[in-house]
């Protein structure tokens, strides 16, 4: 029974990187890059702030996320943010920050199908 639950959770965690997959080709698709600046690192350097400015000239500061690191103060990095809404759509414009959730996923998911895969009883 539980290797069967582990093959289902798999499955579902495989549909939600699908999901997931779709929503960040729209996003890549949707956003604009700039180059932003790194304001500070006061957790490190794998949570930069960063400030950019947007093609209208709007100014926004955000907190950098996913599987990122090695930036430090002063650092100038690529950007992506949705014009239409620039200060809720910021992100590092790097494969760890945009497809951290798909990644994740991809990986649970398989983990989970193998795991419930090789652990059944015959």
């Amino acid at each position: 029974m539980r290797a069967k639950l582990f093959v289902v959770l798999g499955i579902a965690l495989l549909t939600a990187a699908a999901v997931q997959a779709v929503a960040v080709r729209r996003y890549l698709r949707d956003t604009s890059v700039t180059i932003g600046e790194v304001m500070a690192t006061p957790y490190g350097g794998s949570h930069p702030v960063i400030r950019l400015a947007t093609a209208d000239g709007v100014v926004v500061t955000f907190p950098g996320n996913g599987w990122i690191g090695g930036y430090a103060t002063g650092d100038r990095i690529a950007v992506r943010y949705d014009p239409r809404r620039p200060r809720i759509s910021p992100a590092i414009d790097a494969i760890g920050s945009v497809w951290v959730g798909v990644i994740a996923s991809v990986v649970l998911g398989v983990g989970f199908v193998l795991g419930g895969w090789l652990s059944r009883r015959r």
